[in-house]
């Protein structure tokens, strides 16, 4: 885990909210789906994480950031159905810690 939980009171709440947000959306997935293997709904609970934290960097965050300007000539603006059809499998996602 991260190093500064308990340096950073609100990393600790923002830590806290995920994780339960998370387990929220995988007992709401074990009570409507079929599957009931513990480690493929931890992994699509993962993943509905992972895309709500792209929404909100993208919609909110980003926008306020940046700047309509910067988002409109680096073309980072979301649909309005949410639905991107520019999605590589090829392009490596990660970003440099010095970043982060």
């Amino acid at each position: 885990g991260d190093e500064r939980v308990e340096e950073q009171p609100v990393l600790t709440s923002m830590h806290t909210v995920g994780l339960r947000l998370h387990n929220m959306i995988v007992d709401r997935l074990y009570r409507v789906s079929k599957e009931k293997d513990d480690e493929i709904l931890f992994q699509e609970g993962r993943r509905i994480m992972g895309a709500l934290l792209q929404l909100v960097t993208y919609r909110e965050w980003l926008p306020l950031v940046l700047g309509q300007t910067a988002m409109k000539d680096w073309q980072l603006h979301l649909h309005d159905d949410g639905h991107q059809e520019t999605y590589s499998p090829k392009v490596n996602p990660t970003i440099a810690n010095v970043f982060s």
